[in-house]
C-alpha cells in the first residue's frame, strides 16, 4: 500500500481539497471533500485527483461541451447521490422491468430530451439540499427543469396524485394539511369520513 499523502489545501484543476473523508472508494482509496471554483462541493477519490481524471464538480464538462460542441464524460460523479437520483429517474420512466415503472413511464410520464444528459440535469438542478428529493410540481407532468424542484418528504406526501383534496372554508387542503391546520388527528378524521360522516362532523 502506498504512503498516505495529505492532500488538504492542494489544488487539482478547478478543485481545492478541503478535508479527508471517512468514506473509502471501492478499491480502498481515500476520498476527499473538495470545493470547486464554481462554488459546489464534491467527494473525490485521491486516485482520481492524482491522475487528473476528475478536475471539477462537473461544471468543466459544460464548458468543454460549449466550446467544442461535443460530449465527453469529465464529471467523475458516477458514484454520487445526484447521479443516483438522475439514474433512478430514468429507470422509473424508461425501464419496463423497474418496479415502479407502471406509475411513471407506464402511465406516460416522460423525461425532457435535455435531461438525457446527466450534465444538463446537474446544471439545471444542482446538488439536492439536505433531506430533500426530486419532486415534480405537477404530478401528472414530465420530468423537466420547469416542472421539477427539490422537496421535503412532507411536501412530496402532500403532492401525491392519490391524495384526497378537501375543501374547508373556501380553501383546498389534503387530509394531512387540513388536520395539521386544525390540530386534528388525521387517522381519526379519515376513519370518520370512511364510515360516512360529513367533513364538519368528522372534524368535530
Amino acid at each position: 500500500m502506498g504512503q498516505f499523502v495529505d492532500r488538504t489545501g492542494i489544488r487539482y484543476g478547478r478543485l481545492t481539497v478541503i478535508e479527508k473523508s471517512s468514506e473509502r472508494g471501492s478499491s480502498g482509496s481515500v476520498k476527499w471533500f473538495c470545493l470547486c471554483d464554481c462554488g459546489n462541493q464534491c467527494l473525490v477519490s485521491g486516485s482520481s485527483l492524482k491522475s487528473g481524471s476528475t478536475k471539477s464538480c462537473g461544471c468543466l464538462f459544460l464548458d468543454v461541451a460549449a466550446s467544442k460542441g461535443r460530449a465527453k464524460k469529465l464529471h467523475g460523479m458516477t458514484n454520487t447521490k445526484i447521479y443516483s437520483i438522475w439514474s433512478n429517474m430514468r429507470n422509473r420512466c424508461l425501464n419496463p422491468a423497474y418496479k415502479k415503472y407502471h406509475t411513471y413511464g407506464g402511465r406516460g410520464i416522460k423525461i425532457s430530451k435535455d435531461w438525457d444528459s446527466f450534465e444538463v440535469f446537474f446544471k439545471d438542478m444542482g446538488f439536492p439540499p439536505e433531506g430533500m428529493t426530486l419532486d415534480r410540481i405537477d404530478v401528472n407532468g414530465d420530468y423537466c427543469k420547469e416542472n421539477c424542484r427539490w422537496a421535503t418528504q412532507k411536501e412530496q406526501q402532500n403532492n401525491r396524485r392519490d391524495n384526497v383534496i378537501l375543501e374547508y372554508e373556501s380553501k383546498k387542503y389534503t387530509m394531512k394539511q387540513l388536520c395539521e391546520h386544525l390540530g386534528k388527528n388525521s387517522d381519526k378524521v379519515q376513519q370518520r369520513l370512511k364510515r360516512g360522516d360529513s367533513l364538519d362532523r368528522a372534524l368535530r
